[in-house]
């Protein structure tokens, strides 16, 4: 019973801790600190080591209490807010969060699909060989000259 309530006050110093630093905490902090007091909660159950394990268990709290009172060192990097993504990008940007959110509706093209334009239906058409008249494809729109099979289709 003692090592769940050190477990639950550890639990609860951690989150603190993150809050006052302003960012929620990783999944990565709250598990750790879960797996080292199941751990104690495991060697609590030889009963030669239950008094040392609770004491361990305890220690830790009071390791973690002392970094988050006032006059602790308690510097850590949040990395809070997340980087930003910028429309039509896959990698973050470097220098934190931005203030407000940009419209990507106004730089993305109606389709969705950037290879479905008809520049580049009638280029891969071209590169292919397709005629001019091939028979567009049932999922996909006429547009430009012929249509895009989808991938694997010639091996029907």
């Amino acid at each position: 019973m003692v090592l769940v309530l050190a477990w639950l006050i550890g639990e609860s110093i951690v989150g603190y801790r993150w809050a006052k630093n302003g960012a929620p905490p990783p999944p990565g902090a709250v598990a750790a600190a879960s797996i080292l007091f199941l751990g104690c909660a495991a060697l609590g159950t030889y009963a030669p080591a239950k008094t040392a394990a609770t004491a361990f268990a305890l220690g830790v709290d009071l390791a973690i209490l002392l970094k988050v009172l006032p006059g602790g060192n308690d510097t850590q990097v949040t990395n809070w807010p997340p980087d930003y993504i910028p429309c039509g990008s896959l990698l973050p940007v470097a220098g934190g969060g931005v203030a407000t959110l940009p419209d990507c509706s106004a730089s993305s093209s109606g389709s969705g699909n950037p290879a479905n334009t008809p520049k580049a239906v009638a280029g891969a058409n071209k590169a292919n060989g397709a005629p001019a008249d091939t028979p567009p494809n049932p999922g996909i729109p006429p547009t430009g000259k012929g249509t895009i099979y989808p991938p694997g289709s010639q091996n029907l």
